[in-house]
């Protein structure tokens, strides 16, 4: 299945050679110069002349990676009406919907199956082939998942290349139309040779969205517990992205245990936050390192404190969830609790 995937990438690599990158304004004729204007006499040298300006350009560690640049995108996207979810969300209310189905939170997994897919294929770097190939995955998942969009076809694809094009770029491209065209017909190649419904199924976001089931299933759960948690996971999963370390860290995990181990997490940290309850015993296993090594890794990154994620207004937020001191909190219980020991197997029948 992966393989053939890689091969699809390959053949998305070759068509991507060809087409065609945005064109900036300098590569046209230079205009005519304007006509002379009337005589002036020459205005006589500045006493003080300005020092020349100064360009500092900025650190290479200040330049977003590309997982930063398409969580950014997508967030915009959908707060713009670009992207619409809503149709998909109709079981929340709107309460729910303004606390844990925010764009950074993740509320369908879209954003995090698209980055898990770039991963896979090692796209990272923030050349317009690999901003290109991030939008592309981004809509097509997108469309996956709801069916909808605000505009027009054509109107939502240009606005999207927009998004996905460099400031510099997007003041100077003259081929817009083309890259557009470029975007549908690659949405098209991924459709037909990439099968998405799998990919989607084996993103971490499929095993958190497993576990929840099986609470809710067992009732340990209740219906707006899911919704709440659901709410909070993806801060855990964006931040083991952007630690930079994900391969040696999880890449060792099943699906199901790195799901278990994400909500487990955020379990826990609900109950500290929503309960002041310190109770962790439960969780043991590989979920337990999962949650101890994504716990380690979110405290190093300190990144997605946006929005839902930084708003703590109302108590059962997730803000409140993952705020610093919580985090603290929940470290150290997780670290000074021993995890419970594991059931003795049984013996067999002589």
């Amino acid at each position: 299945m992966w393989e053939r995937i890689s091969a699809w990438f390959g053949a998305l690599a070759t068509a991507d050679a060809r087409a065609p990158a945005p064109t900036p304004a300098s590569e046209s004729p230079p205009p005519p110069p304007p006509p002379p204007g009337s005589p002036s006499p020459p205005s006589p040298p500045p006493s003080n002349p300005e020092p020349k300006a100064c360009i500092v350009q900025p650190p290479a560690s200040a330049l977003p990676t590309l997982t930063q640049y398409v969580i950014d995108a997508y967030i915009d996207l959908v707060r713009g009406g670009v992207l619409e979810n809503s149709g998909a969300l109709e079981v929340y209310n709107q309460g729910q919907r303004m606390l844990y189905a925010q764009p950074e939170q993740d509320p369908l997994g879209v954003l995090s199956t698209t980055l898990f897919f770039l991963r896979f294929h090692e796209v990272r770097d923030l050349s317009w082939r690999s901003r290109q190939t991030a939008a592309v995955a981004l809509t097509a998942f997108h469309k996956l998942c709801t069916s909808q969009r605000a505009l027009r076809s054509l109107l939502t694809v240009e606005r999207v290349v927009r998004r996905f094009l460099l400031p510099r770029e997007e003041a100077v491209v003259r081929n817009l139309g083309r890259l557009v065209d470029h975007h549908v017909a690659l949405e098209c190649h991924l459709a037909c040779h990439c099968e998405l419904l799998h990919v989607w199924q084996t993103s971490p976001m499929a095993g958190v969205e497993e576990r929840l089931w099986e609470l809710l299933n067992a009732g340990h759960l209740s219906e707006r517990a899911v919704i709440m948690i659901r709410g909070v996971v993806f801060f855990f999963l964006a931040n083991a992205l952007l630690d930079g370390d994900y391969g040696n860290n999880f890449e060792k995990y099943t699906v199901y245990d790195m799901g278990c181990g994400v909500v487990g997490l955020a379990i826990i940290c609900a109950r500290r936050a929503w309960h002041d309850m310190d109770h962790c015993s439960d969780l043991q296993g590989n979920p337990r390192h999962v949650a101890i090594t994504l716990l380690s890794a979110t405290r190093r990154t300190q990144a997605m404190r946006v929005a839902a994620y930084a708003d703590s207004t109302h108590t059962p937020s997730a803000a409140s969830c993952v705020a610093e001191a919580t985090l603290d909190a929940v470290a150290a219980s997780l670290e000074g609790a021993a995890p419970p020991r594991a059931a003795p197997p049984a013996r067999a029948p002589p």
